[in-house]
């Protein structure tokens, strides 16, 4: 508001002088080459002087204005004028030509409540050979109205005002003179109100322009700037906004609202479709899913409420707008009758001039049709600028004319605009000599106003029972999902092996009923597998019992027959008894050692291992297996092993025990010899250690039970050593896995990964 008081104060007289100059330097230099085409023309064309005023300052800044163009002769070939009366046109126009070329006209004229200024300005036209091809003057009216919004009609505005008019709240604009209200717009304030004391003390002691106050004025509350005009101190300008209610606030905050959401579901979208892109699933939850069907059970209804409260509030404006069309005609025509008697009035006296002086002291503007074509008019210039259609529409002639209706109501259309208009007879003398029509194309900003503010806190309202709808919803959905998130959550710890979770049942219903049945059957898995573990440790002891006491019997056997064979040679005397001894004692020792690494395979296999993680490089560990064997006789060895360091973290002798235990077992299946060949690569972060000899194989129905404990083909053999290779890998998070085919030998391949922590 500052920078429009800014506006007011300056010298009106500098910047509207300007606007005529300019507006009448640009007609000029279009007009030439058209008014050199129209002299040999027959008849100049009528839409000449409004193609130029459409170019102009004055269009643009929305001035009611006139351009008139001349021939070389000095008739008049086109005129457009907007806002102004015939008679204004003719003063003006008769006084500026009394007036030197390019010499500006100022007039000055007092009105009821301000000084209305009237400004001209006329030029020649010259073409190349600098000859005049024709004359063109413009005029322009500007009250101090004009610097708010233009007085011409918004439809032939040629850019937008974006003045604070066009809002909800229109922009008051207050004069005092010696300190008492000389003029304003705001019917609220009484002219002759004195300028409140705190703002006068302010205006004179403050170093700053503008000084802003709150005033309340017959209950009416409204935010007002004042500053006195430095050319005269005896004025003092303000300008005054209606103070907003609440119900504005509320809107002003659902707009930022809307805002956020909207960028929030564009954030969304954006999220949902790259998750499609990349072939990930975009997974709602049940309480997502709930909220969501809250908000659409809700808004629906409230779409539906705002759209019909929309539509009863336009079928009530254009009731409104009706009546006040049949109230206007009615006054239109009580002045026609008492003026328009005889034919004659109605053929000579019904002119634009009449018309306008009719509209301008009953405040309508309205249009007289004699037959089917336009006879004059308050507002000529809309039906000049081809705006307005200067032919009665069909419907309106015949529901007035031919069926003598009293009112007719037509919506007809401007561009996007759409507009009533109310028709009716005029009748002279008894017969129907014409047609009345009024538009109500000057209220369709106050349509769009009282929309706009119905809406705004309809809006907020709505806005304000939706959030509320939203807020209910996302309690209930906490309330209603939170026991089925606490069974999602409870299943998956069941999932990983934790069976000792009871959870508290909300209520007695359907998802009581389901956690409660959970609560059961958690304590169900947990017995069952308490006495499943049970039973297998019983079975485990068994198998390792009979294990245990199967392997030392083997060896027990040979002692026992040693032992014999030592006490019978002594009681018969033997000759070679020394001999007999050394062969039974070295029988015993090689027993005793069987017997000696059967119980540390057990006991390897059963005890919790303490390992010693460290560094270790595989291609070495590798090496060294191959060393080990390569003594054998009729086993050969090739070895392809990696360029590249394949170093994992775990136990070197575990690990240097499953390769050797792996190699022995190819060694112990080929007893005529063979190939054996041992492959080590790294890829993909993984260390794939490949055995592979050249062996019998292993049949199908075997294969399946290499991995388990105590399973061996061979006779001396504990089936133990590839349970205790695969239990090592798969602690390292790796893999062991054995291929074979009988005739064919039999592969054993482990991934390790690389750097394993």
């Amino acid at each position: 508001m500052q920078v429009l008081a800014e506006e007011i104060l300056r010298p009106a007289d500098n910047w509207l002088s300007f606007v005529v100059s300019e507006s009448l330097r640009g007609a000029v230099g279009r007009a030439s080459e058209r008014l050199a085409t129209d002299q040999t023309s027959a008849r100049p064309s009528v839409d000449f002087a409004f193609s130029l005023w459409a170019q102009t300052l004055m269009s643009k800044e929305g001035y009611s204005s006139a351009v008139v163009v001349y021939d070389r002769n000095g008739k008049e070939v086109s005129r457009f004028a907007v806002g102004l009366t015939s008679y204004e046109q003719r003063e003006l126009l008769t006084e500026l030509f009394y007036r030197e070329e390019d010499a500006l006209l100022v007039v000055d004229r007092e009105i009821a409540d301000a000084t209305v200024k009237y400004y001209g300005q006329w030029q020649h036209v010259l073409d190349r050979d600098v000859r005049p091809l024709g004359t063109i003057a413009v005029i322009l009216s500007a009250s101090q109205r004009a610097l708010f919004r233009g007085e011409a009609p918004e439809q032939l505005r040629t850019s937008p005002s974006g003045q604070p008019e066009d809002f909800v709240r229109p922009i008051s604009i207050f004069e005092y003179r010696d300190g008492r209200l000389w003029s304003t717009d705001n019917p609220v304030f009484i002219r002759g109100m004195k300028l409140p004391p705190e703002i006068e003390t302010s205006l004179e002691t403050s170093t700053r322009r503008f000084v802003w106050s709150d005033q309340v004025v017959e209950g009416h509350r409204f935010d007002l700037v004042y500053a006195r005009d430095d050319a005269d101190p005896s004025r003092v300008m303000a300008l005054g906004l209606a103070s907003l209610d609440v119900r504005w606030d509320l809107f002003s905050i659902v707009k930022h609202l809307l805002v956020y959401v909207f960028f929030a579901l564009v954030a969304m979208a954006f999220l949902m479709a790259r998750a499609i892109w990349y072939g990930r699933e975009w997974k709602f939850g049940f309480r997502e899913k709930l909220v969501l069907s809250f908000v659409v059970l809700s808004v629906a209804p409230v779409l539906l409420m705002a759209y019909y409260d929309r539509q009863l509030a336009l079928d009530r404006l254009d009731e409104n707008i009706t009546s006040r069309l049949s109230q206007d005609l009615d006054l239109i025509q009580q002045r026609f009758s008492t003026t328009i008697v005889e034919d004659d009035d109605f053929s000579s006296g019904v002119t634009d001039d009449f018309c306008e002086t009719v509209a301008s002291d009953l405040g309508v503007d309205f249009s007289v049709f004699e037959g089917p074509r336009l006879k004059a008019s308050s507002r000529p210039e809309l039906y000049r600028a081809s705006i307005l259609d200067s032919r009665l529409m069909g419907t309106a002639y015949v529901n007035t004319v031919t069926l003598g209706r009293g009112f007719q109501k037509t919506r007809e259309r401007i561009g996007d605009v759409n507009y009533l208009v109310g028709y009716r007879p005029l009748s002279v003398g008894g017969q129907i000599r014409g047609v009345l029509a009024v538009p109500a194309l000057y209220q369709q900003q106050e349509i769009d106003k009282e929309l706009a503010q119905r809406n705004a806190f309809v809006l907020g309202a709505y806005a304000f029972v939706l959030s509320i709808v939203i807020g209910i919803a996302l309690f209930l959905a906490n309330r209603f999902s939170k026991p089925l998130r606490d069974l999602s959550r409870a299943a998956e710890s069941v999932g990983e092996g934790n069976l000792d979770i009871h959870l508290q049942a909300p209520a007695r219903d359907e998802v009581g009923d389901l956690i409660r049945s959970f609560n059961h059957m958690t304590a169900e898995l947990k017995a069952n597998r308490e006495n499943l573990a049970k039973a297998e440790r019983e079975l485990a002891w068994k198998e390792m019992a009979k294990q245990v006491a199967h392997e030392i019997k083997n060896p027990l056997t040979p002692i026992k027959l040693s032992i014999q064979h030592l006490v019978q040679a002594h009681k018969l005397g033997a000759k070679d008894f020394a001999d007999i001894l050394q062969r039974v004692s070295q029988t015993v020792i090689e027993q005793i050692d069987v017997l000696t690494r059967i119980a540390s395979e057990f006991s390897n296999f059963a005890r919790m291992p303490e390992r010693k993680f460290e560094r270790i490089e595989l291609n070495g560990l590798v090496t060294e297996t191959i060393n080990l064997f390569r003594e054998v006789k009729g086993i050969e060895f090739t070895s392809h092993l990696s360029p590249h360091p394949a170093v994992v973290v775990g136990d070197q002798d575990e690990l240097r025990r499953v390769f050797i235990n792996i190699v022995r077992n190819s060694v112990q299946a080929m007893e005529l010899g063979g190939t054996i060949s041992i492959d080590l690569a790294v890829e993909h972060q993984l260390c794939r250690i490949r055995i592979a000899d050249s062996g019998p194989g292993i049949p199908d129905d075997v294969q399946a039970k290499v991995f388990q404990p105590n399973f061996s083909t061979k006779t001396d053999g504990t089936g133990l050593g590839l349970a205790i290779a695969r239990k090592v890998i798969e602690d390292l998070d790796g893999t062991i896995t054995l291929q074979s085919k009988v005739g064919a030998g039999t592969v054993v391949e482990m991934n390790i990964p690389l750097q394993h922590a």
